[in-house]
C-alpha cells in the first residue's frame, strides 16, 4: 500500500528518499536503518538542499517547501489565535519593554511582529478594522531608519550626502560596490539592476546586523541569488573600501566594548557584553557582532518609542476614536475610522518626522547633535494589514487612493 510521508519532519522525507533510491523494500525499515547508520546527512532535507533539488528539476521539491510554509504559518499564526480572542473577537498582543536588549517593544501572546511578509500575506488580511465597513488599517513606517542611524553615528559622509540629497540609497550602494555611473546602470537589463540592487540592499542591512559572508550568502539565497561565499566576501570588502568611514566606526565601536565590557545608547540605556572578555574566539566573534547591531537599532528604536508616547498624547487630546494598535521594529500600525484616517495619519507621519524636536515633552534634555541626516516617514493605508497601499497624508488625491485600496483588496 502507500505510504504516508510527514512532509513537514526532515526524518521523514529522509526516509522517503532513501526509499525512492530503492536501498530497502518498506519504508518504516529506512528510518530505523538510517537512525542507527547516522546516514541522515546523505539523504539531507533541509530548505537548502529542497531548494537545490528544485534549480535541478525535481518537481516534487517546491511542493514539499510550500506545505512546509503553509504548515508553519498555520501552526504558528493561525491556530493558536483562537485562544487569543477576546469576547469581541478581537486580539490582544502583549507588549513588552524589557523584551530586547536593544530597547524596541516585543510581542508575545501571540507574537504580532513576526508575521513574514513572504507567505504570510494571507493571513495579514485576517486583520481588519474594528469600525467594519467604516473602518481601514494604516501604517507609518520610519523609511531606512537603521541606515540613516549608521550613517550619522559612524559619520560616513557617502551615506549622509545620499540622504542629504534624497536619493536612493540601495541604488547609490550599487554603484559604488560595482563602480558604474547611473548611466552604466541604467543601460544593464532590469532582471541585473535589481540583482545589483538587491546585492547592495543585503550588504546595507547586514552589516548593521555583524553579518559576514555565509549570512550574506544566506541572505541572497533567499532571493534566488546563488553567490560562493568567495564572492560574497569580495562583495563586502568591496563595500567597506567605498564606505571607509563606516567600517573606521565598526572597528572604534568593538575596540571600546573589549575595553569596557558594555555599550552605552545616547538616552543612557547600557547593554552589558560580557562574552568579549571570553577566551573561545566564537563567542568573542559572536558579540562583537551584537555589539555593532546596538546603538544602531537602539537609536531607531528609542525614536519608535518616543512617537509611540507623542502620538497616543495626541490622539487622546483631539478625541479620536482611531486606536494606536501595534508596533513592528520602525512602524506603527492604526485602527483607523474613516472619518479621521487622513488626520490621524498626517499626525502620526508629522511626529515621527518632527520626533527630535518633539523629544523633549518625552525624554527632556537629550543630546541629537549626532543625527546628521533628516528623518523620513512612510504612510501606507487598506482595508486590512494585507492590502496597504502607498499614501502620503500631506498630499494625495483622495478618488485615486479609494481606486488603488479597492484594487488591491480585488487583487
Amino acid at each position: 500500500g502507500r505510504e504516508r510521508v510527514a512532509l513537514r519532519y526532515n526524518n521523514s522525507v529522509a526516509a522517503w528518499r532513501k526509499a525512492r533510491k530503492g536501498r530497502k523494500p518498506r519504508f518504516q525499515s529506512h528510518i530505523k536503518a538510517a537512525i542507527q547508520a547516522e546516514e541522515w546527512n546523505l539523504f539531507a532535507t533541509d530548505a537548502e538542499v529542497l531548494h537545490e533539488l528544485e534549480r535541478n528539476g525535481n518537481e516534487l521539491c517546491p511542493l514539499i517547501l510550500q506545505y512546509r510554509e503553509a504548515e508553519t504559518l498555520h501552526g504558528t499564526f493561525v491556530k493558536p489565535l483562537k485562544y487569543n480572542l477576546d469576547p469581541l473577537g478581537r486580539i490582544h498582543g502583549n507588549f513588552n519593554i524589557p523584551g530586547t536588549v536593544t530597547g524596541r517593544l516585543s510581542s508575545d501572546d501571540p507574537n504580532l511582529q513576526n508575521i513574514p511578509n513572504k507567505g504570510g500575506a494571507l493571513i495579514k488580511s485576517m486583520y481588519v478594522s474594528r469600525f467594519g465597513s467604516e473602518g481601514l488599517i494604516g501604517q507609518a513606517d520610519y523609511s531606512q531608519v537603521e541606515l540613516r542611524v549608521a550613517a550619522s553615528l559612524f559619520n560616513e559622509t557617502t551615506m549622509i550626502d545620499t540622504y542629504l540629497r534624497g536619493e536612493d540609497m540601495h541604488l547609490n550602494t550599487a554603484l559604488d560596490l560595482f563602480d558604474q555611473t547611473k548611466a552604466q546602470y541604467a543601460a544593464l537589463d532590469s532582471h541585473e539592476q535589481k540583482r545589483r540592487r538587491t546585492q547592495a540592499k543585503r550588504i546595507n542591512f547586514g552589516i548593521l546586523y555583524g553579518g559576514g559572508p555565509p549570512a550574506l550568502q544566506a541572505a541572497l539565497r533567499k532571493e534566488g541569488d546563488f553567490l560562493s561565499l568567495d564572492e560574497c566576501e569580495e562583495l563586502i570588502e568591496r563595500y567597506f573600501e567605498v564606505r571607509p568611514k563606516l567600517k573606521a566606526g565598526i572597528e572604534a565601536l568593538e575596540a571600546l566594548v573589549c575595553e569596557t565590557g558594555y555599550l552605552e545608547s545616547f538616552t543612557g540605556r547600557r547593554r552589558r557584553i560580557p562574552e568579549v572578555f571570553s577566551e573561545d574566539e566564537q563567542i568573542v566573534a559572536r558579540a562583537l557582532r551584537q555589539s555593532v547591531n546596538f546603538p544602531v537599532q537602539n537609536g531607531a528604536s528609542e525614536m519608535t518609542l518616543m512617537s509611540l508616547v507623542l502620538i497616543w498624547q495626541a490622539m487622546k487630546e483631539k478625541g479620536y476614536r482611531s486606536k494606536m494598535i501595534l508596533t513592528v521594529h520602525d512602524s506603527i500600525i492604526f485602527d483607523l475610522h474613516v472619518d479621521e484616517a487622513y488626520e490621524v495619519m498626517a499626525l502620526a507621519k508629522y511626529i515621527m518626522e518632527h520626533v527630535v524636536e518633539l523629544s523633549s515633552e518625552v525624554f527632556p534634555g537629550l543630546d541629537w547633535s549626532w543625527l546628521k541626516v533628516p528623518i523620513v516617514c512612510d504612510c501606507e493605508i487598506g482595508t486590512n494589514w494585507k492590502t496597504l497601499v502607498d499614501f502620503d497624508p500631506d498630499d494625495f488625491d483622495e478618488d485615486e487612493l479609494w481606486e488603488r485600496m479597492e484594487a488591491k483588496h480585488a487583487a
